[in-house]
């Protein structure tokens, strides 16, 4: 089931995992192939192409129970082509053709997968970053670490030449 109200990363909203990120990227590509079809809404319900207009219902500033005129918050998957049908009449404003309408959607849909390409792109390389710092903390270690092994033996091997060099004298 998709997380519909979701608010995008990048803002003041709540902190998705990279596995999240990747999973909600996924589902606005096929939100954004679905509305990028001739006619989106012939043929049986979509469920992307309702998930794709309650967003974009949501986007708008629209309370999508009140449209619906539904007590909770609707499942994609529950609403029927009358629903969708009041969904892309309350999102397509009085006067604009249902060509443009779709046009906005998919504008809208476009721009929701950048910013979720983006804040993917950002945690994933945040997580190398802190991986290469791990490890570059555990290199500088072994490093610190045999640099003292050296430094003892050093230390070890002069104590012997000045050893042997006395028991010379």
């Amino acid at each position: 089931m998709r997380a519909i109200g979701r608010k995008l990363p990048g803002g003041t909203g709540e902190w998705l995992e990279t596995d999240d990120l990747a999973y909600h990227l996924a589902e606005a590509e096929r939100m954004a192939a679905a509305v990028s079809k001739p006619d989106p809404m012939s043929g049986p319900v979509d469920p992307d192409v309702t998930a794709a207009l309650i967003e974009h219902a949501e986007d708008v500033g629209l309370d999508v129970r009140e449209i619906l005129n539904i007590e909770s918050y609707p499942d994609e998957r529950s609403l029927d082509s009358d629903d969708l049908a009041l969904l892309f009449d309350a999102v397509r404003w009085e006067g604009v053709e249902p060509r443009k309408a779709w046009d906005s959607i998919r504008m809208l849909a476009d721009a929701r997968i950048t910013q979720y390409r983006d804040a993917l792109e950002y945690r994933q390389r945040q997580e190398e970053r802190l991986v290469l710092s791990a490890n570059l903390s555990d290199s500088a270690e072994l490093v610190m670490r045999y640099e003292a092994h050296l430094s003892r033996l050093f230390d070890q091997t002069l104590r012997q030449l000045d050893a042997r060099r006395s028991s010379r004298a």
